[in-house]
């Protein structure tokens, strides 16, 4: 190998070059589609229930609402950490996302989003739910749609999460988002959070 390094020292450092530069570019592609795959834009599908997940603005409530105003879902199950949560949120943040009448059932003591799942499945368990539509944020729904598979895996219950199509004054994938430093702080946040959860399970 040595000998051939010293009788071909232009092409061995013409190589090294080429392959450092498909890294980089291989590194930036991926980075710029990142935020792209983050977002999962699944067609809609009819489920039992719609988990709204706590957090965000008053986007998540109202398509939560509107899913079931127009019969996709059954039931809305409200999740966070305490039940006046979604009191502030209709009162401060979604002053129009009214559930008088509805069926509605709130889940308190969530922590994360692993907790959301855990919670979510011990009352899917005690109702025979089949299937759940779970509702958050467009850049927190891959991450969403990794940690429900991964706590229903093994049931027969059906999975698929929808996004509340607002970007919370974040810029989205189809936007200059690199330029918005608030932009930026929540994809690689999330794509992090994804990377460590992969390195625990291996």
């Amino acid at each position: 190998m040595n000998k051939w390094i010293k009788s071909y020292p232009a092409v061995f450092v013409a190589g090294i070059l080429s392959g450092i530069a498909l890294v980089i570019i291989i590194a930036v592609w991926a980075a710029y589609n990142a935020p792209s795959w983050l977002v999962v834009e699944d067609d809609v599908q009819n489920a039992d229930i719609a988990v709204v997940l706590g957090g965000g603005g008053g986007s998540r409530l109202r398509k939560g609402i509107s899913l079931y105003d127009t019969g996709v879902v059954k039931q809305l199950l409200l999740v966070d950490k305490r039940k006046g949560a979604w009191t502030y949120i209709q009162d401060h943040l979604c002053p129009d996302c009214r559930t008088d009448g509805k069926d509605v059932v709130i889940l308190d003591g969530s922590v994360n989003t692993i907790s959301d799942a855990t919670l979510v499945a011990k009352y899917c368990k005690k109702h025979g739910i089949d299937s759940i539509l779970v509702i958050t944020d467009p850049y927190h729904s891959r991450r969403a749609l990794i940690i429900f598979n991964a706590e229903f895996e093994g049931t027969a219950v059906e999975v698929s999460v929808v996004n509340s199509e607002d970007y919370v004054g974040k810029l989205s994938p189809h936007e200059k988002w690199w330029q918005d430093n608030r932009t930026v702080k929540v994809i690689w946040g999330e794509i992090s959070r994804i990377f460590f959860m992969y390195m625990k399970s291996q």
